[in-house]
């Protein structure tokens, strides 16, 4: 870059306030040394850089948005009392209820993830509680019902499963209520 192209760069950021400190440094001294060049580019990046804000088109903001952004200032902070948060590498997996099934806690005994290994089997099995269940990856079968990626699946108390299997693997969320 030539040195005429590297001043007006400099006075570009400088103008914004965007060099890092050593560069801005550099150019203040390159200003007070008197240089014509880095003067006139500064001048020119500074008007126009003050000339941005009234480019755009005056907006007049709705009437209650003072009272909104006050009132909404004034509210106390979120209760997160009770709140829990399980981070991604917190909980490992546990082994399930059989070879390729793992279980991985998300809250006591009534929320978990479920992962099942290509060609994994889980037994048939009662449901004492509601039980809801999405499907995070993969499919898994249920006697003649495919589940995937996305689908739901509700099983009330005092059902049972049959037995589960996935060909390809499969994960997914469980809720006991």
């Amino acid at each position: 870059m030539e040195q005429t192209e590297e001043i007006a760069a400099d006075a570009a950021l400088f103008a914004l306030g965007q060099l890092d400190p050593k560069a801005a440094a550099r150019f203040e001294a390159r200003l007070a040394s008197g240089c014509e060049i880095a003067r006139a580019e500064f001048l020119a990046f500074h008007e126009t850089a003050a000339d941005v804000g009234f480019t755009a088109p005056a907006h007049t903001p709705p009437p209650d948005l003072r009272g909104r952004l006050l009132a909404r200032i004034a509210q106390p902070p979120p209760d997160h009392t009770g709140m829990a948060v399980v981070r991604g590498g917190e909980s490992g997996w546990l082994p399930g209820p059989a070879p390729g099934v793992e279980i991985r806690l998300l809250h006591k005994k009534k929320t978990m993830l479920v992962r099942l290994a290509p060609g994994a089997r889980a037994p048939i099995h009662h449901h004492h509680s509601d039980e809801q269940c999405l499907v995070v990856a993969g499919s898994m079968t249920d006697g003649e019902i495919t589940v995937k990626t996305g689908d739901f699946v509700y099983m009330p108390a005092g059902t049972t499963h049959g037995e589960l299997w996935s060909e390809t693997g499969c994960t997914f969320l469980i809720a006991y209520s």
